[in-house]
């Protein structure tokens, strides 16, 4: 489950363009349903390729970035994070009065 964790989002990613390849290799279209072995097959077929070609995107994209965060030593200062909107100095924000009160 964690390797899968890992690597869910490269899934996510490369299953549609995996499919769409299968598919088309296959002579599979979505209007026309094929044989329960040819489904089955591509099925396998786009479920390994999806979890090797997600691995490497893993492997050699991912981590990379994944380093240079753990680098810069930036964890607490993320987008979001509780610590980096209490630090941020931002201006307030304008709200334009509603029409009814330009009246």
């Amino acid at each position: 489950m964690v390797f899968v964790g890992k690597i869910s989002y490269g899934i996510y990613l490369f299953h549609d363009p995996v499919w769409r390849m299968i598919a088309r290799l296959m002579h599979l279209s979505f209007e026309a349903v094929g044989t329960v072995p040819q489904e089955v097959t591509a099925i396998i077929a786009v479920w390994t390729i999806s979890v090797g070609v997600a691995w490497l995107h893993y492997r050699f994209v991912e981590t990379r970035f994944l380093a240079l965060r753990k680098r810069r030593g930036d964890e607490s200062a993320r987008p979001g994070s509780r610590v980096a909107l209490a630090d941020s100095a931002l201006p307030p924000i304008e709200i334009a009065p509603a029409p009814s009160e330009l009246v």
